[in-house]
């Protein structure tokens, strides 16, 4: 790849208008740097030891990687070729973790999680020391990619974000050294490990032509294609189709009947821009953080906008959050991860911005300033800590104590060929090592068929007379009450064969709080199982 010169001519486009301040000493520019990121790799690895949490979805793209490594090729279920995830080269990586280790793949999928986290924060640092930043600038981003208690949940989930994010700040490096074949390359790593992040690449070839480097563009678009392009030839000629089927699933599933407005949506992404889980008993409090991290970063984003470099990452950040916002893709929270980082990015260099200028401020908001930082610093990692209460019982009495149980009591009392119908995929998936239909439509072609008729539960149940079947405690009751007719199949031909309530949920009890009995309910499932043939 030759290193193509995206801002190397002075102009509106160069990467050399933002270079204010000297060098810094080497406390800023060397220790300060290291011992915030050595700091946010501890802060990881303290929730993780805490939490211990895994999501839910992560152990879906574990079962593709044990099907590898034994032998039965990319799928989820045996002889199933379903493009059943969306995040290929990570489902790669465990496979070659376990096949060389022999190890646990939680521990592969933490590992990598941790190294590409890490990884990102260096190449932000190197970045914004390659376009001249001011020298305490780096270290505001720094502090802020570190504390921040919401990057902590998707760094170590065991899901494929954190790869995402070290794929983007290397690429976003590349970028800055006016190396646009580096910078291609790596954002067609991008695409491998998630696909609907295909709009970095086009901001970075739209902000090289707009800086009139036709060729740098080019580069980068050709670099980027040639480095996706055998994934993309492999899926379809393996699955019949490149596009991921789980992107089709979810669209059916979560979007296509989607009639809320979009400023509904618009508002779950603005909740999702902040640095912080903010739950407190101010009116408003978690939006007005939002809305200052969001301002901050836009208003630091417009300052430096000659800067290619900042440029790319503002638009990125903008044009991304508005596509979730118009998609609707608003499901997930880890859907808003990318666009997250690109605006903490901004924000943290627009904190740096406010600080070096408060000299000119007046007295009294001179001393606010610093007062209101650590006020906001403080609530945040003591929110984070109330968080991480959370997530522990999350973990240990919806994940471990019943999904991952039922899981290992399906593997323990049914057949090797049984069927499984369901809707939490993950745990259960991996653990029962039985042939499962989702009610998503993940992995199951058949039930998204059904969706598009706007059919429910009932009608899969029926259509697909699986072995055995998962199903909220509550609903078994609304079903029987409620839907006598749509439930009429399950009712003559099933019969309950377990119970998994590790928080003792009664289905008939009202909670006064909303949150717990939401707790309780999804920790709280029966399993009914075929009587007929």
């Amino acid at each position: 790849m030759s290193e193509s010169r995206i801002s190397d001519v002075p102009s509106a486009g160069s990467i050399r208008t933002e270079t204010t301040g000297s060098n810094g000493g080497w406390i800023e520019r060397l220790l300060a740097p290291l011992f915030v990121i050595g700091l946010g790799a501890g802060f990881r690895l303290l929730w993780l030891m805490f939490t211990n949490f895994t999501q839910e979805d992560a152990f879906i793209t574990f079962r593709f990687a044990q099907q590898i490594v034994r032998g039965n090729g990319f799928v989820y279920n045996i002889g199933e070729r379903v493009y059943g995830t969306t995040t290929p080269l990570f489902t790669l990586l465990l496979a070659g973790w376990l096949q060389l280790s022999q190890g646990d793949i939680i521990s592969g999928a933490r590992t990598v999680d941790l190294i590409a986290a890490v990884g990102a924060m260096v190449f932000v640092w190197l970045t914004l020391r390659r376009i001249g930043a001011p020298p305490w600038q780096p270290v505001f981003v720094l502090v802020i990619l570190a504390v921040s208690t919401r990057l902590w949940v998707f760094d170590t989930q065991g899901m494929e974000m954190p790869l995402v994010i070290l794929f983007l700040s290397a690429s976003w490096w590349m970028f800055s050294q006016n190396k646009a074949g580096w910078a291609g390359a790596l954002a067609g790593a991008v695409l491998w490990t998630r696909i609907d992040v295909a709009l970095w690449p086009a901001c970075m070839v739209v902000v090289a032509l707009s800086s009139g480097r036709k060729r740098e563009a080019l580069q980068i678009g050709l670099w980027t294609t040639l480095v996706y392009l055998p994934w993309l030839v492999f899926a379809g000629i393996y699955f019949g189709s490149p596009i991921p089927y789980t992107a089709i699933a979810k669209y059916v599933a979560y979007v296509a009947f989607d009639h809320t407005p979009l400023t509904t949506h618009a508002l779950i992404i603005l909740r999702a821009l902040r640095p912080f889980f903010i739950d407190l008993p101010i009116p408003g409090a978690g939006i007005l953080l939002s809305l200052a991290t969001v301002a901050i970063a836009i208003w630091q984003g417009l300052r430096l906008r000659t800067t290619p470099t900042y440029l790319v990452l503002l638009v990125f950040a903008v044009v991304e959050a508005v596509r979730l916002i118009l998609t609707r893709a608003t499901s997930f929270a880890h859907y808003s991860v990318p666009t997250l980082w690109g605006f903490l990015v901004l924000f943290g260099a627009g904190l740096a911005t406010l600080w070096s200028g408060r000299k000119g401020l007046a007295p009294v908001a001179r001393r606010a300033y610093p007062l209101a930082l650590l006020f906001v610093l403080v609530v945040g990692l003591a929110q984070g800590v109330m968080a991480a209460f959370r997530t522990q019982d999350t973990q240990v009495f919806r994940h471990e104590l019943a999904l991952k149980a039922i899981g290992l009591w399906l593997r323990e009392n049914t057949p090797e060929q049984a069927t499984v119908l369901l809707e939490p995929l993950g745990y259960i998936g991996y653990y029962s090592d039985r042939h499962m239909f989702d009610e998503v439509g993940l992995v199951t072609p058949q039930i998204v068929a059904l969706k598009r008729k706007q059919l429910a539960a009932p009608a899969y149940i029926e259509a697909l007379t699986p072995d055995y079947y998962l199903i909220h405690c509550d609903d078994v009751l609304r079903w029987f009450k409620d839907q006598e007719d749509e439930t009429a199949f399950f009712r003559r031909n099933y019969t309950h064969v377990a119970t998994f309530n590790p928080v003792a949920f009664d289905p008939t009890d009202v909670y006064e709080d909303p949150s717990y009995a939401a707790f309780a309910r999804n920790a709280c499932y029966e399993v009914w199982g075929i009587v007929t043939r």
